[in-house]
């Protein structure tokens, strides 16, 4: 296995093609027809992938798709925008409920040869700062800039031995899970955490499955004082940061709007007297 970099051009390792290699702008209007829903494929586009493949997808019937059959996709695939302000962003088609084909404004690139140059090693690469570089290098115009085929075939581009491809590409990938599994985690909580303040702050539900309508004696008693310095002052049921010293009865006169704002106000820290949560 060797480290050493081999330099080629983009055309001897990678077949790339694009929506308008399947014909004249005039065929292209004549045979294929956008579908909004109930189509045979999805038609790729890169809105989809910043969407993260959950927004409504554009679909072609199944005579469209057989037309368009040089730009279709597989899952794993990897494109690139070539046109607009994200000419140069990368991504890869995951695995679709149906088959795809690829949109406008877009060109699919698919290595000739995976014993030289591996799919998940050329994703990584155009999607790294050198990749970046390089495509960066190639785009033209200021007020729409895009590059096209032929200058992405002419770009010389370095790469490792297939051994090496596969290590990087193994490491990378389990990077992006382990970005993935976080991101859905901190989804996750967030939406534990609405649900909370909406029951507790909100909806003012029942803490015990035993209580009734009426608050519990427990909750009429003065509550212990948040910190040493509070027991001075715990007559007045000063609220603070760390504990909630406020009266049940006190704050059950308080209105909806009033409750959100010292709520607010107490969780920044802030000390109120009972007389002025009525305010």
């Amino acid at each position: 296995m060797s480290s050493e970099l081999t330099k080629a051009s983009f055309s001897e390792l990678v077949e790339v093609t694009d929506y308008v290699a399947n014909g004249s702008f005039a065929s292209l209007k004549e045979n294929v027809t956008y579908l909004d829903q109930n189509g045979y494929a999805v038609l790729v586009r890169l809105v989809d992938h910043n969407a993260g493949w959950k927004g409504e997808h554009v679909y072609v019937g199944k005579s469209a798709y057989e037309f368009l059959r040089k730009s279709s996709l597989l899952a794993g695939d990897v494109v690139v925008a070539n046109v607009g302000a994200n000419a140069g962003s990368v991504f890869r088609v995951p695995k679709l409920s149906r088959p795809a084909t690829l949109g406008p404004n877009a060109v699919r690139v698919r290595p000739k040869h995976e014993a030289s140059l591996t799919k998940d090693f050329l994703y990584y690469y155009l999607a790294s700062p050198v990749g970046q570089e390089k495509l960066q290098s190639i785009i033209t115009g200021s007020a729409q800039p895009k590059f096209n085929k032929t200058a992405l075939r002419g770009l010389n581009i370095e790469i490792p031995d297939v051994g090496v491809q596969k290590k990087v590409a193994s490491f990378m990938m389990s990077v992006d899970d382990r970005i993935t599994l976080l991101r859905e985690t901190n989804t996750t909580l967030e939406a534990i955490a609405q649900a909370l303040f909406k029951s507790w702050f909100v909806d003012f539900d029942p803490v015990t499955p035993r209580c009734k309508a009426s608050p519990p004696k427990a909750w009429m008693k003065p509550p212990p004082p948040c910190s040493p310095t509070a027991s001075k002052s715990r007559s007045w049921g000063l609220c603070r940061r760390g504990g909630l010293c406020i009266r049940y009865m006190t704050w059950q006169h308080l209105s909806m709007a009033q409750r959100t704002r010292r709520l607010n106000q107490t969780l920044k820290g802030e000390a109120y007297r009972s007389s002025k949560l009525l305010n």
